[in-house]
């Protein structure tokens, strides 16, 4: 501590005001910030998958890629309920609903055409959606 006519302060001060101390993040944090990274590291993962699927069949007709579609929908939506939960203190909510609503059509657009091929509405919508989605978690 410094000393100051004769008197100790108790917190450093500079030209007469209190300086505020740093401190070193304690280890909960620095375990926590290394957890959001891991779920955002997945969630972009699933965001590459369902981009990705959905990019293998610009042919029409052409039913390769579906299941990178439905895993790629399904992990975004499951890694963005945990970084939501993670982060909750600091959640925009009403983005993370808007966000939410759009991967589970995203999502069920699939899983409602299992056995059919994806006509070219579907795969511009949900090509279109998961665009959106990008453009949600940037700008909003």
């Amino acid at each position: 501590m410094h000393y100051r006519d004769g008197e100790r302060c108790k917190r450093p001060r500079i030209f007469g005001e209190p300086v505020a101390e740093a401190r070193l993040p304690r280890h909960d944090e620095r375990m926590n910030d290394l957890i959001v990274s891991v779920f955002l590291f997945v969630h972009f993962l699933g965001l590459a998958a369902l981009i990705g699927g959905l990019m293998v069949q610009t042919t029409p007709n052409l039913k390769a890629g579906r299941s990178s579609v439905i895993a790629g929908a399904a992990v975004q939506l499951a890694t963005g309920i945990g970084l939501l939960a993670l982060l909750m203190a600091d959640a925009n909510h009403v983005k993370a609903t808007v966000k939410f609503i759009v991967t589970a059509v995203i999502l069920a657009v699939p899983l409602v055409r299992r056995a059919k091929a994806f006509n070219r509405t579907e795969w511009l919508t949900m090509i279109g959606l998961s665009v959106a989605n990008v453009g949600i978690a940037v700008f909003w």
